[in-house]
């Protein structure tokens, strides 16, 4: 049967076997709120979604973006296979119509009764929505409407988790631009303001990057940002719209980054909100650590005994004995830091066996100037893992020495496996809950 001879009839009534143009409709059938999906198959067995407009103004933004974006070639956005215009109501079905890669499952159906999310896969999929902004934000797109359910897993080979793409571009438009459509859950206070005052709000990047906050709180945190898992829809715009910020709690997060990420993209005001340049420089997606480790990270205090000391392949010791100064020879004492990182500003500075803890302070300080986060948690760090000796060096700070042996049991060679950030920001954590896990 062929779509002419089914004029009049619903796209989710359509019977599978039903011809449009190259492609037969299958059984598959999902009602959205502008438009209606169906999974069919191709001329040569491909299987695909076949996506309904509702509405032509949904069908022109889905369109337009998604042909802008096909040409950026990302992994993170959904490929644009086919697309159809109503005009032709010769031949196709009197709707607007675009054919697209058939994806596995949304983020949303996938996380059903995953949360909180193994930090085994939380990182590579934030990774992979970052990466699908990105692509967006290059062509000067803002999704508008960003959220788990727009969020999808397609196979790729080599990944066993597969690749998570930005889907449902129908509320996307250009910078600048009117803002329609969005889901209140996921949705900028910004937006609730402007709805309230009959105002039109013009699309900036800052309202993705709120939605993306509220996405990582919904993944990561064990407690639902609203209090309860179906709160109305009164008590969400009430708690937007109030002057204060959301209430985030550390508690409620296994890895304190993730909670710091979480709190800088949902600030009220869009000016204070982490821009996706920033997000991407965090230490959390910067470091080279296997999340997998992250939770043992978090679950036990490292000794200095139990830390593999063979040399590396830097050059780095192991429980080597370090030297005294002599002025007579030339010593390279960054050698016998463990932590790569922290050597290499050992070496950019010449230190030699202790250097003062202010300076040390100053030092870290400046190498973690982009971190904001870990930026903070330096101080705290210091007080708690190389505090000062005595209190009459607490008068004096920069009298305190620090010396090669105290910096490697406070940075030590297993902590090379992520930056400088990344290990400050656990081990602060780590202290937090030793409560919970001694």
């Amino acid at each position: 049967m062929t779509v002419a001879e089914t004029q009049g009839t619903e796209p989710a009534d359509l019977a599978a076997g039903t011809e449009i143009d190259e492609y037969i409709l299958d059984h598959g059938v999902f009602k959205g709120g502008m438009s209606t999906l169906r999974t069919a198959t191709n001329s040569v067995g491909k299987k695909v979604m076949i996506k309904f407009f509702l509405q032509e103004t949904s069908y022109q933004r889905e369109v337009t973006s998604l042909l802008a974006l096909q040409e950026a070639e990302s992994k993170n956005i959904i490929s644009l296979i086919d697309y159809f215009e109503a005009e032709e109501e010769d031949e196709w079905f009197p709707q607007s119509v675009i054919v697209l890669e058939l994806g596995i499952v949304s983020l949303q159906l996938w996380a059903h009764g995953k949360r909180p999310v193994s930090e085994v896969y939380l990182k590579p999929i934030l990774l992979d929505i970052l990466g699908g902004l990105e692509s967006m934000y290059a062509a000067g797109l803002v999704h508008c409407d960003l959220k788990p359910g727009n969020i999808m897993q397609f196979a790729c080979p080599g990944r066993e988790q597969g690749v998570w793409k930005l889907i449902d571009f129908d509320c996307a438009c250009k910078v600048g631009q009117p803002v329609r459509g969005l889901t209140l859950d996921y949705c900028a206070p910004e937006v609730l303001h402007a709805t309230r005052a009959g105002k039109s709000l013009m699309a900036t990047h800052a309202l993705d990057m709120f939605s993306c906050g509220q996405i990582i709180h919904w993944m990561a945190a064990s407690t639902p940002i609203w209090g309860k898992e179906e709160a109305t829809d009164a008590v969400m715009a009430h708690m937007l719209c109030q002057d204060s910020e959301l209430s985030i709690f550390s508690s409620t997060f296994t890895q304190l980054p993730v909670y710091h990420l979480v709190v800088e993209l949902l600030r009220k005001d869009p000016a204070k909100r982490l821009t996706l340049k920033a997000l991407q420089k965090k230490s959390y997606f910067q470091s080279t650590l296997d999340t997998r480790v992250v939770s043992d990270l978090l679950k036990q205090r490292l000794a200095i005994e139990d830390i593999d000391t063979d040399e590396d392949e830097e050059g780095g010791a192991g429980t080597v004995m370090i030297p005294e100064e002599n002025d007579s020879i030339f010593i390279n004492f960054s050698r016998y830091v463990r932590h790569r990182g922290l050597r290499r500003i050992w070496s950019t500075n010449g230190w030699g066996r202790q250097i003062s803890r202010d300076t040390l302070v100053e030092s870290l300080k400046n190498y973690l100037a982009a971190d904001t986060t870990a930026l903070e948690a330096v101080d705290g760090f210091m007080d708690e893992f190389l505090p000062l000796s005595s209190e009459e060096d607490s008068r004096n700070a920069t009298g305190d020495p620090v010396t090669i042996e105290r910096v490697n049991q406070a940075f030590p060679k297993i902590a090379s496996k992520c930056q400088l950030g990344s290990w400050i920001l656990h081990q602060v954590h780590l202290k937090s809950q030793s409560r919970i896990y001694m």
